[in-house]
């Protein structure tokens, strides 16, 4: 299989990894306790303005787009937004291994 046929899902696992080390509510720009209306309106509003075809010129439009969904994605649905929010649970070493087996699953296809 060419780079082609993996790009949806290496753009997955990108975001998937990116989750563990991104702040949503930073991309967002919004508080902790943000409500579902105000994550709605942040995320329409940010949309229109970091959509891929509004940003010709960045190579990585693409992926910025990807990161907003999945911050709203994740913010918006009460159970995900829990398990976001108490994701300390994990320690840093476990992090650390999480991250190398999905990297290496990436490789090993």
């Amino acid at each position: 299989m060419n780079i082609h046929g993996r790009l949806p899902h290496l753009l997955f696992l990108l975001a998937l990894i990116s989750a563990f080390e991104t702040d949503f509510y930073k991309i967002l720009g919004i508080a902790n306790n943000a409500t579902v209306p105000q994550i709605t309106a942040a995320y329409r509003r940010l949309a229109l303005i970091k959509h891929p075809d509004k940003n010709l010129n960045d190579p990585t439009a693409h992926l910025k787009f990807i990161e907003l969904s999945q911050a709203y994605s994740t913010l918006i649905e009460k159970s995900f937004r829990h398990r976001y929010d108490t994701k300390d649970w994990q320690s840093s070493a476990e992090k650390h291994e999480s991250k190398k087996s999905v990297g290496a699953a990436m490789y090993n296809q």
